[in-house]
């Protein structure tokens, strides 16, 4: 911020006067000579004071160079658009402080960004948005009356940026622990085929239709005292079982088939709008797929604004025209997928197709008979030593 001259010194007793000025406490500094004569420098305020120290041991001197702030503010002094400009910047700034430059979320696993900012959006948190017009207090309550599984939430304030930190309560695993005691019910209903009890005691037998809750195997269990003993009950249980899917599938449909072609597209972002800097026009058939967003940095100040570069991934639509059987051909295809994933494991004893035609509809009606294993642990819960249980468990043993 100080301003400081370079200056030449000449005359016989041109080292005299640095040393008179020294002497007056004068910062002289980069003294060398040079062509005959004493080059130096020293602060603006001083500049006079050496001159006259100078002038008393008759030597000359003369500036040869200016520096600092207070040159280059007398330099451009006549230019007040220069001067309007930087008022008007920082105005800017002030101005914009108050409002909503960034939202990070913190801690969030179960849920997406894109959920949370939607509500908080809807409460007034958005970019852009003015930060004194923002009940933090009850955007949190909000977040977690529409969502809960919090542990806790908090929204703080950091100049323009607002941090939502949340902290999500784990989810309890529904699997059963080896140690604890269980059941085993119907996870479908079905006509039972084989039923091998590893743990517990079973209550169904060969050739006995269950429905979907019903007990197989029990793990609770009374002995000759009539004393009540509750185990880990596992095992295997077989059942003839009757499944059921429907697929449908348009005659007239579109497929979109991408061309490997990619184009990138920049734009000016500000507060999440978007504004071109291309004049070709933008393509209906284009999908983004990646976007990488560059803010502005001033002073190292990130500012609301800056480049956002969008990847479009460039697409054509093809329109399938379909007769019956290239339908029903497209059905099949889709129950193949879908025993696939479903009926992995199990053995299929038989299937019927139904097909069926609505409008410009193709509808497949599967039913399969099936025989997998249908056994389904669930925990016996206990209070004081009593059953707290829908089911009812018989007490006679087989």
């Amino acid at each position: 911020m100080k301003g400081w001259v370079s200056f030449y010194l000449i005359g016989a007793e041109s080292g005299k006067a640095i040393s008179d000025g020294l002497n007056q406490d004068i910062s002289i500094w980069r003294v060398q000579k040079k062509d005959g004569k004493i080059e130096c420098s020293c602060y603006c305020r001083d500049y006079k004071k050496f001159s006259r120290i100078a002038r008393k041991r008759h030597c000359q001197i003369k500036i040869s160079t200016r520096h600092g702030l207070p040159f280059l503010l007398h330099r451009y002094r006549f230019r007040f658009g220069l001067l309007i400009g930087t008022i008007g910047f920082f105005a800017f700034l002030m101005v914009m402080s108050c409002f909503v430059w960034q939202i990070d979320i913190n801690g969030n696993y179960r849920l997406s960004d894109a959920q949370i900012l939607q509500v908080a959006e809807q409460m007034g948190i958005k970019k852009g948005a003015f930060k004194f017009g923002i009940n933090f207090d009850e955007v949190e309550s909000q977040l977690q009356q529409q969502f809960g599984g919090f542990a806790w939430i908090s929204i703080n304030e950091i100049g323009t940026h607002i941090m939502i930190e949340i902290s999500e309560i784990e989810p309890k695993p529904e699997t059963v622990t080896p140690s604890s005691p269980c059941n085993v019910v119907a996870g479908y209903t079905g006509i039972i085929r084989d039923i091998n009890p590893l743990g517990g005691q079973a209550v169904v037998k060969s050739g006995d239709v269950v429905k979907e809750g019903d007990l197989l195997i029990s793990g609770v269990i009374d002995d000759q005292l009539e004393q009540t003993h509750y185990y880990h009950a596992y095992g295997s249980v077989t059942a003839e079982v009757i499944r059921t899917a429907s697929f449908s599938q348009n005659l007239n449909s579109e497929r979109t088939i991408y061309t490997g072609i990619d184009k990138n597209k920049k734009y000016f972002s500000i507060f999440g709008g978007r504004i071109p800097l291309f004049f070709e026009k933008t393509n209906d058939n284009m999908k983004e797929k990646s976007t990488q967003y560059h803010p502005l940095c001033i002073f190292g100040l990130t500012m609301p604004f800056g480049i956002e570069e969008i990847t479009y991934q460039v697409y054509e639509t093809e329109t399938l025209q379909l007769d019956e059987q290239g339908a029903r051909r497209m059905l099949v295809e889709q129950a193949e997928q879908w025993e696939a994933e479903n009926l992995k494991g199990a053995k299929i004893i038989n299937r019927q197709e139904n097909f069926q035609q609505e409008g410009e509809q193709q509808i497949l009606q599967m039913e399969y008979t099936v025989e997998q294993e249908i056994g389904v642990q669930k925990e016996i819960l206990l209070s004081n030593s009593s059953l707290i249980e829908e089911n009812t468990v018989p007490n006679e043993t087989e």
